[in-house]
């Protein structure tokens, strides 16, 4: 197992130079190179493609495109970017466990033990310049700490040590941390930005809540498990680019022995048939080397962040921890959405041969030995498999004795449930402890959630409405409703809009502001509840024992099935990974 040194060493190598970083600047996937290795990577490219075609790069590491800013040329975009701050904090930390040479008497070439450290000037300083120090008007207010007290610290303790500075306001010390926006800030940007914002704390408490919350954990499970995926993916085209291989090698000898059957007047076939079964693999190999290197680069990606958040938090001072907390929130949300989509759509190829009916029955009239063709497949990688085993029960609560409807489980754990009798929608922690909770004037029907986890939406049956409301810190918000000439039933979010079961129509409304987008008629039945298959763009709907398909735009319609599966009233539909249907039968109470 790598040891903590190792891991440090990794985030402090420029994997360019492979030197120890000399001014880290990262990219926007958090790829971190010296600021000179970037630039003269980026005048290579620059150079290659020349000034009127150079608009981007590609992340050395993980291929990221990455599109060049407005304004600033090649020459100067590689110290344009942005500082890695928590590797600077690492960097200094280990300063702290090796150097105790005074720093201002090395710029003299003295040579003084250091006792102290100075946080916002990132020096070690021996007694008497420690002395001066305190008594200099710049730098008198300086944060001082012994070094002695440091080398007892645990790490963390000691990367509150190492100033963070604001980008905007570069002399300013980041202070205060603005959870509305999150951006860790100076006083400045307090004052100026910030001011209105109504949850703004000391950089100190908000970190310590952050350290003491679940994020982290929640972070690494998900990089871990998302590098498992990965890797599993990964593995997968490799051992087809094997398969596809050894099928190669299968149908070659194949068209060998048609060839040898049929050699005296087979010579133009066999040539004809081998130079096709040959371009369909040139074709179809780097397709699965394009898809396999594009997950090793994203597997890169889940590398280099796993490493921050087991490795490299840990030194960060209280502003960069929350600064690279909201950059690994961003790259959670794009590796999710990547991940997800590449799940989805993963194919495996294979290379089939077929013996034609002119090699076989009519030798006279031969023009080649068969037909090479490839036959792309999806593939999934599920957790779990959901048509074996038995269901196991992890854990339950009562809900107010209350008839509920609709109800999401959330990325924390949160429930989020539609109380029908109670006429409420009410947020719930995993333990059942309400958290949060709407009022309503109509029974809620259902509720969905935008991939954001912040909009969502309610609808009433009786209501004939939706409510739009947002969810923040575990509070519930309502922001406003839209009315129907019909019943509402099942909501479902696609990116930013909602779709809304009423009855004879399906409508598309704006998820932000309730506005409708367009209508969706129904040829087959009506629609009470309704599941969305984003793969294939269709919407699935049922009422009363019928379950029925449309296409997003209206142009593909049927019946999947009536009553064909012993379902007397289809109510709630659920998609899973592999596109299995699963209908909730109220008539017969089965799934």
């Amino acid at each position: 197992m790598a040891s903590l040194h190792d891991a440090q060493v990794n985030l402090t190598t420029c994997s360019i130079c492979f030197e120890t970083f000399k001014k880290p600047k990262h990219l926007p996937c958090l790829h971190t190179f010296c600021e000179e290795c970037i630039s003269n990577y980026i005048s290579s490219v620059f150079i290659k493609e020349g000034k009127n075609s150079f608009t981007e790069i590609s992340c050395p590491l993980c291929r990221l495109k990455v599109v060049k800013p407005e304004h600033i040329n090649a020459e100067d975009w590689g110290k344009n970017l942005p500082s890695n701050h928590l590797i600077i904090n690492v960097m200094d930390c280990e300063r702290l466990n090796k150097e105790k040479l005074c720093n201002p008497c090395e710029r003299e070439n003295e040579s003084e033990s250091a006792t102290r450290w100075c946080v916002e000037c990132r020096d070690m300083l021996c007694e008497k310049c420690a002395k001066t120090h305190a008594k200099l008007r710049v730098t008198m207010s300086h944060k001082v700490v012994s070094l002695s007290e440091l080398s007892e610290n645990s790490p963390i303790t000691n990367s509150s040590c190492v100033a963070s500075y604001c980008e905007k306001h570069q002399q300013k010390i980041l202070e205060a941390y603005c959870s509305d926006h999150g951006v860790a800030c100076c006083i400045s940007c307090v004052t100026i930005e910030h001011r209105k914002c109504d949850n703004v704390g000391t950089i100190e408490s908000v970190a310590k809540e952050v350290r003491e919350s679940k994020k982290l954990v929640d972070l690494e499970k998900f990089f871990l498990k998302s590098n498992e995926k990965m890797e599993k993916m990964i593995d997968a085209t490799k051992q087809n680019l094997e398969e596809v291989s050894l099928q190669y090698e299968d149908h070659e000898q194949e068209i060998e022995k048609t060839y040898i059957r049929l050699q005296k007047l087979l010579e133009n076939g066999k040539e004809k048939s081998l130079k096709e079964l040959t371009a369909v693999r040139k074709e179809v190999e780097p397709k699965i080397e394009s898809t396999r290197d594009e997950y090793i680069c994203q597997k890169s990606v889940i590398n280099n962040c796993l490493n921050v958040v087991q490795h490299g938090l840990q030194f960060a001072s209280d502003a960069q921890l929350l600064i690279e907390v909201q950059k690994l929130f961003e790259q959670k949300s794009n590796l999710k959405d990547y991940i997800n989509n590449a799940t989805s759509h993963h194919s495996s190829y294979k290379i089939e041969f077929q013996e034609s009916f002119e090699a076989s029955n009519v030798e006279s009239k031969l023009q080649c030995l068969g037909s090479t063709s490839c036959l792309q497949t999806h593939m999934f990688f599920p957790d779990v498999d959901m048509l074996k085993g038995t269901p196991k029960l992890i854990r339950s609560f009562e809900v107010n004795k209350t008839y509920f409807f609709g109800g999401i489980v959330l990325e924390d754990d949160t429930l989020l449930i539609s109380t029908y009798t109670d006429k409420k929608l009410e947020l719930f922690s995993a333990d059942g402890k309400s958290l949060s909770h709407l009022e309503f004037d109509e029974r809620p029907f259902d509720v969905a959630m935008h991939e954001n986890c912040r909009n969502g939406v309610v609808s009433s049956w009786e209501g004939r409405c939706i409510t739009l409301f947002e969810m923040a810190d575990e509070k519930l918000l309502k922001k406003n409703a839209k009315q129907f000439n019909s019943c509402c039933g099942s909501v479902r979010y696609k990116n930013d809009q909602v779709f809304v079961a009423c009855q004879s129509v399906i409508m598309i409304v704006n998820g932000y502001t309730g506005d409708s987008v367009r209508t969706l008629s129904l040829v087959f039945g009506s629609a009470q509840f309704l599941e969305l298959d984003l793969i294939n763009s269709l919407v699935y709907y049922s009422s009363y024992g019928k379950v029925n398909y449309a296409s997003f735009d209206g142009s593909k319609k049927g019946i999947l099935f009536n009553n064909g599966l012993d379902v007397s009233q289809a109510a709630s539909i659920v998609l899973d990974f592999e596109q299995n249907i699963y209908i909730m039968d109220f008539g017969t109470k089965k799934l």
